[in-house]
């Protein structure tokens, strides 16, 4: 009997302890992981600040001279805003304070540029072709990067989601040193093309420049779209089909996938004790083995002896979206640099409508209208080649889509063709790519009068047997070539005329052509074609096309042909 009371007492403490560590567990005020120490908070707009609570439970939120405070909603709710705060590159402790004190030092106030698309932006700087020098000196304490992690989702997260034993530098604000730059990321280290970007912006404005990493390699521009917008496009609501399906399906991904997983390891597991596969197995290892010792190739490996991964879900529309963008609202941002559209090359005409529409739809999510959304236009890749053949031309149609978003307002475009590399889908020259953006950002987003356009298609006029073609952004004047372009191989005479240039007659068919630099036009011409009706440039997958401006900056391909 004394032992049951003892017993029952010992309970009622635990139960009693129990309660009241759930009791304080559900007190803490939280913020999502976006917030954290060296996190960089944009300057000159009011800076959105929120996070979860006990419902009713007063929170203060304190930086500087600003202070906010607010009542949580009665789902445990909270959000203030601060006051604009100006740069001064000095240090900042911010505080927010309820039922427990939530502190996070070495704060600065200055520039927040989201960086997202497909590999080409993940691409580390390890990989760049001035990698290795660039991370011996890149202490740059006033540059800091905040990585998303890879995460899919049918519903949108409230915060970001790492996977189990991810890298610890992601979801976590780093100071721009070596060391977190050798090892942040998932393609070899800090994002090369936004850490030059940032190297750059930070050195013409003097201010803090914080980078907030959201991209997936071979990813689609629908899957960062919001689900919600695209079921209101009739052109993109096809998209969603995927989407749809998986949400019906579950109601987390994770779940889904995992059990997925889960059944085909187990196949695969059982698949180690069964004889007569093991002997499969270890007689493919030995015709392997006597291939490698003959010279010849391996073989492949054996069906069905592999073990399987989780599905890939990066491809369903909405997805990253949900999983990578909606986290971050509201976070102030200047802008965005979007790095992106190799993976929509089937389909360059319906690309012409979403990316505008990506735009408007990210301007809408965050609220702060217009923001400058800077992007790069494919570079070159696939060969040499010319002509309108099926396949040739997928990458320019891309291009042409990229160039036609200009109309967006706030918008600028890095052109990328002569840095392109024929048979490497992933060029290591970031380091133009990322100052040619800088030169959109000092012109749309700081209002400097600076040079950031290579020459730009405006109009054409034919003109008997020629077309004069009339150019815009041409800087100092239009030149042939420029320190930037590599001279293809085969190609000597690319130093010497222009290339590039096609004219098409009534019929529709394209032939190439000549062309000669006039004041700031380009005169087009082809001794076989007596009257042509239309022009363009730089019109394949691998081009070979040399037209820029003084300063160095290459004209963006371009037809006069209306967009099928």
């Amino acid at each position: 009997m004394k032992i049951s009371v003892l017993s029952g007492r010992l309970i009622g403490i635990a139960l009693l302890l129990l309660l009241h560590v759930v009791a304080s567990l559900q007190a803490d005020v939280r913020l999502p992981k976006l917030f954290g120490d060296h996190m960089v908070l944009q300057e000159g707009m009011p800076i959105p600040v929120w996070g979860w609570a006990d419902p009713g439970e007063q929170v203060d939120v304190s930086m500087g001279a600003e202070k906010a405070s607010v009542t949580t909603s009665p789902e445990g709710k909270w959000s203030v805003r601060l006051g604009t705060m100006k740069s001064d590159g000095q240090p900042l402790v911010f505080r927010v304070r309820g039922k427990n004190t939530v502190e996070f030092k070495d704060v600065l106030i200055g520039e927040v540029w989201l960086c997202s698309g497909q590999s080409k932006m993940e691409f580390g700087l390890t990989r760049a072709h001035n990698g290795g020098p660039e991370i011996l000196q890149a202490n740059h304490p006033l540059i800091r990067l905040f990585t998303v992690p890879r995460t899919a989702s049918p519903h949108a997260l409230a915060d970001v989601s790492p996977a189990p034993g991810a890298n610890p530098l992601m979801s976590a604000w780093q100071v721009c040193i070596p060391e977190t730059v050798k090892k942040n990321g998932a393609w070899g280290g800090f994002p090369a093309v936004a850490y030059f970007f940032a190297k750059e912006i930070q050195q013409q404005t003097g201010k803090p420049v914080g980078l907030i990493n959201a991209a997936w390699g071979a990813t689609a521009a629908q899957v960062w779209m919001s689900p919600a917008a695209l079921s209101k496009d009739p052109r993109l609501a096809a998209h969603l089909q995927k989407y749809q399906t998986i949400t019906e399906a579950k109601n987390s991904i994770y779940p889904w996938s995992l059990s997925i997983l889960e059944e085909r390891t187990k196949t695969w597991n059982e698949s180690r004790t069964n004889p007569e596969l093991k002997a499969r197995e270890a007689a493919w290892k030995s015709e392997v083995e006597a291939a490698k010792a003959s010279g010849t190739q391996a073989l492949p490996p054996l069906v069905g002896l592999r073990k399987p991964e989780a599905p890939n879900l990066s491809a369903a529309a909405g997805l990253l979206f949900q999983g990578m963008i909606a986290p971050l609202k509201p976070y102030a941002i200047r802008g965005v640099i979007w790095y992106q559209g190799e993976a929509n090359d089937g389909n360059g005409a319906e690309y012409a409508h979403l990316f505008p529409a990506l735009i408007a739809d990210w301007r809408q999510q965050w609220g702060q209208g217009d923001f400058p959304f800077l992007y790069v236009q494919l570079a070159r890749f696939l060969s040499p080649k010319t002509g309108s053949a099926p396949g040739v031309e997928r990458w320019a149609r891309v291009r042409e889509a990229q160039r036609l978003a200009l109309s967006v307002p706030n918008t600028a475009m890095a052109v990328a063709l002569d840095l392109g590399e024929s048979h490497e889908i992933h060029p290591t020259n970031k380091e133009e790519v990322g100052r040619r953006l800088a030169l959109a950002a000092r012109h749309v987003a700081y209002q400097e009068d600076v040079v950031y356009s290579g020459p730009a298609y405006e109009s054409m006029k034919v003109q008997g047997a020629k077309i004069l073609v009339q150019f815009t952004h041409t800087g100092g004047g239009l030149v042939l070539g420029s320190p930037w372009f590599s001279q293809p191989d085969g190609v000597p005479e690319a130093k010497e005329k222009l290339l590039g240039f096609e004219v098409a007659g009534s019929d529709g068919k394209w032939i190439a052509a000549q062309a000669g630099i006039e004041g700031n036009s380009v005169s087009v011409w082809s001794d076989t074609m007596s009257a042509p009706v239309q022009v363009r440039y730089g019109w394949a997958n691998d081009p070979v096309c040399n037209l820029f401006n003084k300063e160095g900056l290459p004209a963006s391909a371009f037809t006069s042909q209306a967009f099928p």
